[in-house]
């Protein structure tokens, strides 16, 4: 699974303007091996990325125990992501597609965030805190906000519509 930007360590996007599509299946447009940093108390970096790409899935064998996939993902950290400042425009096309995932905790502190996947807008394994910022998620599929443990709102505005099934 291919993606624009991939980062084995420490990722920090601080300014600047991002403009990437991922159209290869499974692919992402950003993907950290460690934590994700947008934006600071200042400014912010200005962050077009969609994902086109179908969920990668391969079978072994006639058991689906022994199924291996990849779904796409616009913005994914396998550890902490924080979200400062900034514009932020995200989508996913197909079905499995998600916006921004932490694999641990997802804290925005400020920011226009713009999300419209098939799957989750915002997933993250351990929590979920919005302390400030806009925040737009359409998920026509799933979750617009999926935390897998706790879910803080402690000032900002939230906008989010998940569809009715499968969850």
């Amino acid at each position: 699974a291919a993606t624009c930007i991939k980062v084995d360590g420490k990722l920090e996007i601080l300014g600047g303007t991002f403009d990437l599509l991922s159209t290869g299946i499974g692919g992402k447009c950003i993907s950290t091996d460690s934590d994700a940093i947008v934006g600071n108390d200042q400014q912010g970096p200005s962050i077009t990325a969609k994902t086109t790409g179908a969920r990668f899935v391969e079978v072994q064998g006639s058991n689906e125990e022994n199924t291996d996939y990849a779904n796409p993902k616009v913005f994914k950290a396998d550890n902490n992501m924080t979200i400062n400042n900034g514009t932020l425009n995200i989508s996913s096309t197909q079905n499995g597609g998600e916006g921004l995932e932490s694999k641990n905790i997802m804290t925005i502190n400020g920011g226009t965030i713009n999300i419209n996947t098939v799957d989750d807008c915002i997933n993250a394994a351990n929590s979920v805190v919005i302390n400030d910022g806009k925040i737009y998620c359409f998920a026509s599929g799933n979750d617009a906000i999926d935390s897998n443990g706790t879910l803080i709102i402690n000032g900002g505005m939230v906008f989010a519509s998940g569809a009715n099934v499968p969850e």
